[in-house]
């Protein structure tokens, strides 16, 4: 369980937003696959939101990649969702129970790309 902090630049605009998510992870028994849900927000004129399923793979002990594969939509009105994947991948640094891991991550939206890069912070139990 763990909260990402990152700087995100959106393509189309040409322009960079502060972003987060929130997301909640399990390994499927003892194999590399996890499974889990995440919201991520940009704080951009637009207000974006997204609600994804979380795939995980651990590719090495430390290094993990997953695509999340969900819906986007905008504060702005009317409420159109919209489809989008986001591929990440992450170093994991474990200290004790915590988790501090920097990210990049890449979103494909119908009408939107936009890359990011940051930390993620976590609480493995």
């Amino acid at each position: 369980m763990g909260i990402a902090l990152t700087g995100a630049y959106l393509k189309d605009e040409n322009v960079w937003a502060p972003g987060f998510h929130f997301h909640y992870n399990r390994n499927l028994g003892n194999s590399r696959f996890g499974l889990g849900a995440n919201y991520e927000r940009l704080i951009d004129e637009h207000g974006h939101h997204a609600l994804d399923i979380v795939l995980k793979y651990s590719l090495l002990h430390s290094l993990s990649v997953s695509a999340t594969p969900g819906l986007s939509f905008s504060g702005m009105k009317p409420f159109k969702p919209q489809g989008v994947i986001h591929i990440e991948a992450a170093y994991e640094i474990h200290v004790h129970r915590i988790c501090i891991d920097p990210v990049v991550e890449a979103a494909f939206h119908a009408d939107e790309t936009h890359l990011s890069a940051g930390v993620h912070l976590g609480l493995l139990f």
